[in-house]
């Protein structure tokens, strides 16, 4: 596969069917492509955001998550816009891989979108934003982990909320 197929694949699969009504050949090609980005020297950006906004709604096959290690070799500085930009994103899956890798970037700019996710009407993008807000600096953060805790219904978004704010108190939780 070169990158220009990469790139064109990944253009027509914005977001992947979801894993029950996509095809074998789809998740191959989208393997490929992934394996191909990881391959390249220098990294080539262009595939921040077009494997950010690549997952379906609904996913059943692990190899999305890889995308955390696709991410690990940019620069902060051109990771983080997409990272805001997916989690602004109505896919549940996109803002909840999202507002998990958001985790490995302690960055002040990511703090009012995770604000925003923690507030999510997707439970996963509230627990996943709750567990990278431990990562972030600022005082605001403790307050909202607080009023989300006090309204949250969800047992484990529950958790990820009183384990992030056990963490920034230095608690064990």
């Amino acid at each position: 596969m070169t990158t220009n197929e990469a790139i064109a694949f990944l253009t027509a699969h914005q977001p992947m069917p979801p894993d029950d009504m996509g095809t074998q050949e789809e998740i191959d090609q989208w393997i490929e492509s992934f394996n191909h980005a990881m391959q390249l020297e220098p990294p080539d950006p262009r595939f921040i955001s077009l494997f950010l906004n690549s997952f379906p709604e609904r996913i059943e096959i692990g190899a999305y998550q890889n995308v955390d290690s696709l991410l690990a070799r940019y620069e902060a500085d051109i990771v983080v816009p997409e990272l805001i930009s997916a989690l602004d994103s109505s896919n549940p899956s996109i803002q909840g891989f999202a507002a998990q890798f958001s985790r490995h970037y302690p960055d002040p700019r990511l703090i009012s979108p995770l604000l925003a996710a923690l507030n999510s009407r997707f439970a996963d993008s509230r627990a996943f934003a709750a567990m990278s807000l431990a990562s972030q600096l600022g005082p605001l953060i403790d307050q909202a982990l607080t009023e989300a805790l006090r309204r949250e219904r969800d047992p484990d978004v529950r958790e990820s909320i009183e384990d992030t704010i056990a963490e920034r108190l230095g608690i064990e939780p």
